[in-house]
Parts: structure tokens; sequence; C-alpha cells
């Protein structure tokens, strides 16, 4: 990529945000529940926890784009992404109005809980289509990250030389750190995974092969 923007004369400045390890694996994780064939739980694989591969594609970037690599830290309190975004392409955000659009949400725990277990059932061939129809049945439903201590730990561990180095070679500002955990562990919301489960039955009762 750069050497086909620097054949063509093309400037380009790469912007990329990184957020809290822990908080970045379980989402990959969770994403790969929702639209793959993931049927494990969270940790169980030792590649869920695998910061290496997160820090790999920053240090490919940062070899090939020097000081036209900009990172963005996606936990900053005192900005949110559009802003941060716009300041760093020179976009003048006055004249803009935030959008009151409803997102994709992630899924809850219980909801992770129950389509990873369907999963196991038909390989992950459907799991787009039931996690759709769970965000569009139930999509005021909060998404909430998994805790545990022992998880944590090992990410904590894991990762130190990893969120050191980026700090350190970004110069962020605040740093980037290893997670956001404030010592409560979680646990699934009442009734999603039944819920889920339910809206999974419901949906393949009506599901119409074509």
């Amino acid at each position: 990529l750069q050497e086909i923007c620097e054949r063509h004369d093309i400037q380009v400045t790469v912007i990329a945000y990184v957020r809290s390890f822990y908080e970045h694996l379980y989402s990959t994780y969770a994403q790969h529940v929702k639209q793959g064939s993931t049927s494990h739980a969270f940790g169980s694989d030792p590649d869920d926890l695998d910061t290496y591969k997160y820090v790999e594609v920053l240090m490919k970037y940062a070899r090939y784009f020097h000081d036209r690599f900009v990172v963005l830290n996606y936990n900053d309190p005192g900005s949110d992404v559009f802003t941060s975004f716009a300041a760093a392409v020179g976009v003048d955000t006055a004249g803009t109005s935030r959008l009151s659009a409803a997102v994709n949400r992630s899924l809850s725990i219980g909801e992770i809980d129950a389509l990873r277990q369907i999963n196991a059932l038909h390989g992950g061939e459907f799991s787009r289509r039931i996690s759709d129809c769970l965000v569009e049945q139930f999509p005021d439903r909060r998404s909430e990250i998994y805790y545990t201590e022992e998880l944590v730990g090992a990410v904590r561990e894991q990762s130190a030389a990893e969120v050191a180095w980026i700090n350190h070679q970004f110069r962020l500002a605040p740093p980037v750190q290893s997670d956001q955990y404030t010592n409560k562990t979680s646990g699934a919301a009442r009734g999603h995974r039944e819920s889920a489960i339910t809206a999974a039955v419901r949906w393949a009762q009506a599901f119409e092969p074509k």
C-alpha cells in the first residue's frame, strides 16, 4: 500500500484507534460469536487473550508510514471518536450536529452465552441472522464486557510490554491501559439468555430456506 501511494505521488496519513486491551479482546471474541462460528467460552481458547496480534498491526503500519501514522486513544474520556477523528483530519465541527440514529449494538453476556451454544449446533451457519434477530427484537438492551479477576490478570500480565510500547511509540495522552476493570466480576443479566434462546427458536420456526 505504501509503495503504491509513493509511486503515484499520493500522500496518505493513516489514522488508527487503540483501546484498552482486555475490552478489545472481548469485543473481538463477541464479534466472532455474533457473526462467526465461535462456540467456546471467552478465555477458554488461548487465542482469545493473544495481545501480540493486536500490536503487530500497529508495528507494521508504523514501520512503513512513520510520521504519517497517527494513533488515537478510543478510550479518551475527554473526546468521542468523531471529535478526535475530525481534529486529526482538520474537519471543523462547528457546523456539525449529532445524529440520534441507533447503532448496531453488541450482544449482552447472556445473549453471547446463548448464541455460542447455538453456534455449536450448526457450526455458526446462522449466527449472523440469529444475532440480527436479537438486535432487532431487543434494540435497547445493554451490552456489557465479561470480566473475571483471572482473565483480567492474565491479560495484564501478557500485555504489559505491548501497552508500554504503544504509549511510548505514539506518545498517547491519555495513555492506553491494559483494561478498564473495576474489581467487579460480570454476570449475565437475568433473563437475557433465556429470552435469546426463545427468540432463536421462534426465528427457526419461521425460517424458510431459499
